[in-house]
Parts: C-alpha cells; structure tokens; sequence
C-alpha cells in the first residue's frame, strides 16, 4: 500500500514542476508579446502604480529568492518626460512619506547597503541632479524619477 501512495505523490510532484514551468514560460512569452508594456503592467498589477508605458529596460540586479524575499534595482530608459510625477501614485496607500530629500537618500542608501557594488557606476542615481521620488510602499518599493536623464529607478525589497 505504502509503494502505491508513493508512486501517486512522485506522480503529482512531477505534474506540480512541469504545471509551474509551463506557466513561468506562459508568462514570459506575455511579456515579450506585451513589449515594454509588461513592465508597466506588472507594477500596475501588483502594487496598482501606473508606470509609464513608454520605457525600457537598461538595467537589472535582482537577489529576488523563490518566494519574492530579497531585493531588486531597476533603471528603466523612458522615450518622453513624464509631465506629473505624483500621478503616478494616485489613489494607492503608502507606509512611508518621506518628508524631505535627505530622508529620501538616507533611506535610498540604507536599503541598497551593500548591493551598491553590484549596480555598476553609469546606473547608479545621482543625487546631485534634479530628482523625484515617491513615497515607499509597504512591500519596500521604492521609485525615482531623473527628468536629465529620462529614468525611472524603481528598487524594492521584499520579505516574501
């Protein structure tokens, strides 16, 4: 009896892993159809922000685990300026509302830490040029905005 119910639950793990590599390619083939949209559209679905549609991706350093705990740093290269930052935000609620810009870097600096070695220098925010940032939302997202350049930084750091 023992043999037949082990047969059954080899039987399932194998269906669970072939079901979740189906979807995870299911997923990524959406995103390459959707283009650079599907940014957008991931952020927009999981933290309701409306990000620009009109953004690339230039560069990405991800310690995100199996289970969403770690972080992410990410700098999109948007084709126009976006005419109101704080729209972006609308209607969403927040943890933290930085009050000033110092608040804002200090924090910035104390989650990117000991990550900073692996953004290389040319995507790495300077602080010195004009910038904009939005409140942190529970999950520890994090988004910048540098008109000269045309960024949109969005890092996050997640407990799972």
């Amino acid at each position: 009896m023992k043999k037949k119910s082990a047969i059954k639950l080899k039987g399932f793990k194998i269906i669970a892993v072939v079901g979740a590599g189906i979807a995870i390619m299911l997923a990524t083939a959406g995103c390459f159809w959707r283009g650079n949209s599907c940014w957008s559209y991931f952020y927009e679905q999981r933290y309701g922000i409306s990000l620009p549609r009109n953004m690339e991706m230039l560069f990405n350093y991800s310690s995100l685990g199996w289970f969403g705990e770690g972080s992410s740093y990410t700098v999109f290269q948007l084709s126009e300026n976006i005419a109101n930052f704080d729209s972006i935000f609308e209607g969403v609620e927040f943890d933290i509302r930085y009050r000033n810009r110092e608040e804002f870097i200090d924090g910035f600096r104390r989650f990117i830490g000991r990550r900073y070695e692996n953004i290389p220098e040319e995507f790495r925010p300077d602080f010195e040029k004009e910038f904009y940032w939005g409140p942190q939302y529970a999950t520890g997202l994090r988004i910048m905005y540098f008109p000269c350049k045309k960024w949109l930084i969005v890092s996050l750091t997640s407990h799972g």
